[in-house]
């Protein structure tokens, strides 16, 4: 009996060592991270009072299915990877300027189907300057 305790033990030991090693599971994906910080980012930025921004904030983690705390430990267990910040900041940067790329896009399409004002109609409203008679005295 003894002898199957010397077995067991270290392969408990061994068993809890390999368990302790193993990485927590990511929250979210690299790709919906940084889509994430980008648009975290970008609410930050945003020339609104902090209550709006926190709640902004908080509506974006629940559309991830993410809380907060779980958000900050992924960005904590990455707070030394140089790889993988430079890796967030280039695709944040890109999406950022597909962003901006399909919002100028877009007005211009607003723009292009936009009717222009007919210039008959606005001359009844405006003044006829060229055609005034002189004042007779």
């Amino acid at each position: 009996m003894r002898k199957s305790g010397y077995f067991i033990f270290p392969l408990l030991i061994l068993l809890l060592a390999a368990a302790c090693r193993q990485k927590p599971k990511e929250a979210l994906s690299r790709g919906d991270f940084v889509a994430l910080y980008s648009r975290m980012l970008v609410i930050q930025k945003l020339p609104v009072p902090e209550k709006e921004r926190i709640v902004r904030i908080k509506k974006l983690l629940k559309e991830y299915h993410i809380s907060e705390e779980q958000f900050l430990a992924q960005k904590e267990r990455h707070k030394d990877d140089v790889d993988f910040w430079l890796d967030v900041y280039k695709q944040s940067r890109d999406r950022l300027e597909e962003q901006i790329q399909e919002i100028y896009k877009k007005r211009k399409e607003r723009k292009a189907t936009k009717p222009k004002p007919k210039t008959e109609s606005r001359k009844m409203f405006l003044p006829d300057i060229k055609k005034k008679k002189p004042v007779v005295k």
